[in-house]
């Protein structure tokens, strides 16, 4: 598992996408030019726009470089060749994702510390009524890595069952959208909104929040935005909820890849 993770890292690495982003989270160093625009909340919203920004490109690199490893690898038929040495198919899958969420963990640290730098800034040029709340800003980076973790697990679920390059990249964008809608879906037929909502549709909806990822737990950024303390029980549940999802998504992964046929 040890040499597909090093071999993993070094592909990303050789394919200069870490360079790629950096010259992208450039636009970051608008964000000191652009919050002046917020005549009342200028720091506020520097610390949205630097979240936006990372959560954007993280989400770029999670779909079209996490979503596609496994699926690039069967198109070169480089996969046929590891396979023919004395590594399981587990262990290639898990040196895959690993490999990755290594360099999504790098990516984030890159890109935090520079959104951390310029929400500096702003907050020194233009002091605000509520000062930031570091340990919460680092918080919201942290979930925000965090759920596109649990989005790259679900995409190499996808990956170890299609044969095409669609079902990993759409089903990765939609999963992404849904698993945000989920939460909003569910509070409106529980909160009393949905009682004129057939059962029938209810009950399909409460299983569609059930089983698709609830990303809403790890966005933080209203949080971070306006300087609101964590609750260390809330993320200590939304850890617990990633550890669990996440396995239970590399498990299904590596059953359904020790099924597939190779040809």
């Amino acid at each position: 598992m040890w040499s597909i993770y090093s071999v993993t890292l070094r592909g990303i690495w050789r394919d200069k996408v870490l360079q790629g982003m950096l010259l992208v989270a450039l636009g970051m160093l608008l964000v000191p030019v652009i919050s002046p625009m917020s005549m009342r909340q200028v720091t506020q919203l520097s610390v949205t726009l630097s979240l936006s920004l990372v959560g954007f490109l993280q989400f770029l690199v999670t779909v079209f470089i996490g979503g596609t490893l496994l699926w690039r690898d069967i198109d070169r038929r480089y996969l046929y060749a590891v396979l023919g040495l004395p590594v399981s198919r587990a262990s290639y899958l898990f040196g895959r994702y690993f490999g990755f969420i290594t360099f999504l963990t790098i990516l984030t640290l890159v890109l935090g510390g520079l959104a951390v730098g310029m929400i500096v800034v702003v907050g020194t040029i233009y002091p605000p009524a509520k000062a930031l709340n570091l340990v919460t800003l680092l918080t919201a980076l942290g979930l925000g890595a965090l759920k596109f973790m649990l989005l790259t697990a679900f995409s190499m679920l996808l990956c170890s069952v299609s044969t095409s390059f669609f079902l990993p990249i759409f089903g990765t964008f939609a999963c992404y959208f849904m698993g945000h809608a989920s939460q909003q879906v569910y509070d409106y037929l529980t909160l009393g909104s949905g009682a004129l909502v057939p059962p029938a549709v209810q009950w399909a909806a409460k299983l569609f929040y059930y089983a698709v990822p609830n990303f809403s737990a790890f966005d933080y950024t209203i949080a971070a935005t306006y300087g609101l303390p964590v609750n260390p029980a809330e993320i200590g549940w939304v850890l617990l909820y990633f550890l669990i999802y996440t396995g239970i998504l590399l498990i299904l992964s590596v059953l359904c890849f020790n099924r597939r046929e190779m040809q």
